[in-house]
């Protein structure tokens, strides 16, 4: 379970899981250098603290980026890669007050602040500002080719008072919220018990993929990451509302079992958006190499000016759907904000939303937490009623998965398997805290 700890505990935590996740990075760009332990410490105390003050009213939402002195011009000959730089005509002490103000005046959604030394290396200083335009929409885009949307530099966030996170360029490290911190949490792209959890999923939605699909390994695998993606949006749209509710993804066989477990309030009937995505597999996988799908999405963004009539329409089309995609995900998640659960088969049909879990069972099912490698017994009682419903519907349908949002951000999956639940807590906390 997270572990209670100061400021001063949290920056030593912070600086050696920064360092390791430094070590892992197969370096493809310009490595840029971690400040000394101390400054490290000096950057999350000036973070920390500026999060407490306010201007007009209001607690500020920023991200500080940090490049050693020495590399600045290596960060300023890359800057264009990522967005638009603006330099400051003379650099500004790096204090909380200043950073306050250099925080009012951008978007903490499209803007970083960019810090560092003076040439001695003792004082902080605010150098310059980074404008990458949305960094969620470029996160959706080109995570799935590995893309990068920022400098692989330090980055020190905050969005609420007391809140600190740290990056390695967009790379969650590790958060600090109240004294409790949160190691690399468990993100549904990279953590292996997600990979198992979707891997799972993937292989009973086999029965509604083509035969073409499932015989190519590349489009399969193209199918899987866009997928994924899209339960991830959907996440991330219920995380930013901060409503709290539950999201039920219930595989389509079992759906007609399942609703006689569930109270609907309000059930839709649509088009499903499966055929769509579908079409946009094909499309993408027939058009485009792995390695030429961000180089794709970049032309785009920067107005095709070296694409061919052919280049933009296709590129066009592939856009016009991805839009589509945001704008179904963005749909789905405002109907969460209904109390109940929104439920979703696992082709992405809606079936409902404001429902109400009715499983009878009297006696909640032994319950798990995993988290990294550790697996461990947990009591469900201590939990409120919607986890307990969701705890309950899941050890009945073992196939299904459930997410449970709480107020505050939290994020739970939970899975069944034979007459045990586990849950995995945390899920995206630190990458969604990077958007919001």
């Amino acid at each position: 379970m997270p572990e209670q700890l100061n400021l001063e505990s949290f920056s030593k935590q912070a600086f050696r899981e920064t360092i390791k996740a430094s070590d892992e990075w197969e370096r493809t760009g310009t490595a840029y250098l971690l400040p000394k332990s101390r400054m490290f410490r000096r950057i999350i105390e000036i973070c920390f603290w500026t999060s407490h003050l306010q201007e007009e009213g209001r607690a500020p939402k920023f991200k500080l980026l940090f490049c050693e002195n020495g590399q600045l011009n290596s960060l300023l000959n890359e800057a264009s890669q990522y967005g638009n730089y603006y330099q400051f005509a003379k650099p500004l002490e790096g204090v909380p007050s200043e950073i306050l103000k250099a925080a009012s005046a951008v978007s903490h959604s499209r803007s970083v602040i960019c810090v560092t030394t003076n040439p001695r290396g003792n004082r902080l200083l605010i150098h310059g500002l980074l404008n990458v335009g949305s960094l969620r929409e470029k996160f959706f885009l080109n995570d799935s080719t590995k893309g990068v949307i920022l400098p692989r530099c330090l980055i020190c966030s905050s969005n609420a008072p007391g809140r600190v996170t740290i990056y390695l360029g967009d790379q969650g490290i590790i958060g600090f919220d109240r004294g409790i911190s949160f190691v690399r949490n468990i993100d549904l792209h990279t953590s292996p018990m997600m990979k198992t959890v979707f891997s799972s999923i993937l292989n009973e939605l086999k029965e509604n993929l083509p035969e073409q699909l499932l015989s190519d390994p590349f489009q399969l695998n193209f199918f899987a990451e866009v997928y994924v993606h899209i339960i991830d949006e959907i996440i991330l749209n219920i995380f930013q509302r901060r409503h709290g509710g539950i999201l039920l993804l219930i595989p389509e066989n079992s759906i007609s079992q399942a609703k006689q477990e569930l109270k609907q309030r309000y059930s839709l009937k649509h088009k499903n958006i499966w055929d769509e995505i579908l079409a946009f597999i094909n499309r993408g996988a027939s058009l485009l190499e792995p390695a030429l799908f961000k180089e794709r999405l970049r032309r785009f963004h920067a107005s095709f000016s070296e694409s061919s009539i052919a280049d933009h329409e296709s590129g066009l089309n592939m856009m016009e759907v991805i839009t589509r995609l945001r704008e179904f995900t963005d749909f789905v998640a405002s109907l969460s904000q209904v109390d109940g659960a929104l439920v979703l088969t696992n082709t992405l049909r809606i079936v409902g939303y404001g429902t109400e879990i009715r499983v009878n069972d009297k006696d909640l099912p032994a319950t798990f937490i995993q988290q990294e490698e550790m697996r461990k017994p947990i009591d469900p009682q201590i939990f409120g009623t919607r986890h307990r419903s969701t705890l309950r519907f899941c050890r009945k349908f073992p196939s299904a998965l459930g997410f449970v949002f709480s107020q505050d951000g939290g994020i739970k999956a939970v899975r069944g398997q034979a007459d045990e639940v586990t849950i995995i807590p945390e899920v995206n906390w630190i990458r969604f805290e990077f958007f919001v």
